[in-house]
């Protein structure tokens, strides 16, 4: 028995010595868990931080920008709005996508502040055959540098205007 007895107590001390292992590892790794906690919480404060000061410098400009007020063209009669060299150089292939692409220009200029195409759809959906063609038409309006986009807002592209025109040649 004595044998039984004293291959027991070895192997008492060979898990005393594992236990005693695994227990400096554990601590070891909970001082390197809570360190790497205190980097994770201090560089999330940064940037919370950082992000509030974003949003607060751009709110102060926002205040700052003054408003451009723009002339509405439909209370200055002589004024026309010089075409671009797009709207020259490639004709529309039917005058329904002159007139869907003209419709889309006008509730631009309806909105001068911008509109998403969701805004553009509710307020023309029901003229255009589908939403995919409102998209090729502005992607068109944008290739032809008619309008351009801020925010996911579509605003149209100020033209310069002319100071006469002649109505039968189209021309400056």
């Amino acid at each position: 028995m004595s044998t039984v007895l004293g291959s027991l107590k070895e192997r008492l001390e060979t898990a005393k010595v594992r236990l005693a292992a695994a227990q400096q590892r554990y601590q070891a790794a909970g001082v390197e868990l809570q360190a790497a906690t205190n980097d994770y919480n201090i560089w999330n404060a940064a940037v919370t931080i950082e992000m509030r000061e974003e949003e607060r410098r751009l709110a102060e400009a926002q205040e700052k920008q003054l408003p451009m007020n723009l002339p509405d063209l439909a209370q200055r009669p002589n004024a026309t709005i010089v075409p671009s060299e797009g709207d020259q150089a490639e004709p529309s292939s039917t005058p329904e996508a002159a007139n869907k692409t003209e419709l889309v220009r006008e509730m631009l200029r309806l909105h001068p502040t911008g509109i998403t195409v969701s805004g553009l759809w509710t307020e023309i959906g029901d003229r255009i055959s589908s939403r995919a063609y409102l998209y090729s038409i502005l992607k068109r309006l944008r290739d032809r540098d008619e309008v351009f986009t801020r925010r996911k807002r579509y605003l149209l592209r100020p033209r310069p205007l002319g100071i006469s025109s002649n109505a039968e040649t189209g021309t400056i």
